[in-house]
């Protein structure tokens, strides 16, 4: 059985690439992407993913982003796995996130083999925090 992912950041060339790299697994399957909130939770309301990988800092849309997008998306989909993929390295705001319930939060400095760890990890029930 695939791992069946929606992908969400604000860079479309990051996400081309992201798609890229994980659609040549056999244990994943890329469902959809989107470039803002208002796509992203369009996608969760139709697609019924496994794992969301998303950015945290990702402007537009009127869910905005942020801890308020991924409250919202907690609240419509409390089992879903997230694992954020950011630039921010900060450790109050992954404590944060942990306490909001996201299984994982990744640099962006990482290489794409621990993202694809993460994602495997979090399904698995374990939480992934690298800052």
């Amino acid at each position: 059985m695939k791992i069946r992912l929606l992908l969400a950041d604000d860079h479309p060339a990051l996400l081309a690439g992201l798609v890229h790299e994980l659609v040549k697994l056999p244990t994943l399957e890329v469902l959809g992407t989107a470039i803002d909130s208002d796509a992203l939770v369009e996608l969760l309301q139709s697609k019924e993913c496994d794992v969301l990988v998303t950015d945290y800092v990702m402007p537009g849309g009127k869910y905005g982003d942020g801890i308020g997008l991924l409250t919202h998306i907690k609240r419509i989909r409390p089992q879903l796995k997230i694992v954020v993929f950011t630039t921010l390295e900060n450790q109050a705001l992954t404590q944060e996130l942990a306490k909001l319930g996201v299984n994982g939060v990744l640099g962006k400095t990482q290489h794409t083999s621990q993202l694809i760890s993460a994602i495997h990890a979090v399904l698995c029930r374990f939480e992934l925090f690298s800052h």
